[in-house]
């Protein structure tokens, strides 16, 4: 899939859950645990559409069903991918904060 020319190639990979969350930082043991701060399990979708900590910067999570579709708009919305741009500096900082003191 060609990259949308409205993201970064870093908001790509955030996009797709690669990058700056608890769970896929876990994944390579780079922290303890998956989980967000909050209790949730801390990866791309939970920033993005749950989590208390980016609410002021959540999208309306599609059905399944309407994934593919959702995906496809969003790439072509500037306010959008503002939105989790702010949602992924948060769990960006999140993540740097808990490498540095090993907490969780």
């Amino acid at each position: 899939m060609c990259r949308p020319r409205h993201l970064t190639a870093v908001q790509n990979d955030e996009v797709r859950g690669h990058g700056p969350f608890p769970f896929y930082l876990h994944r390579f043991k780079r922290i303890d645990s998956p989980l967000c701060v909050c209790g949730q399990v801390g990866d791309a979708d939970h920033y993005t559409f749950d989590c208390s900590l980016t609410k002021d910067f959540h999208l309306l999570k599609p059905a399944d069903a309407n994934k593919k579709m959702w995906f496809k708009n969003l790439l072509n919305n500037r306010q959008a991918i503002g939105k989790l741009s702010e949602s992924f500096r948060i769990s960006n900082e999140l993540c740097d904060s808990l490498t540095r003191t090993g907490d969780f």
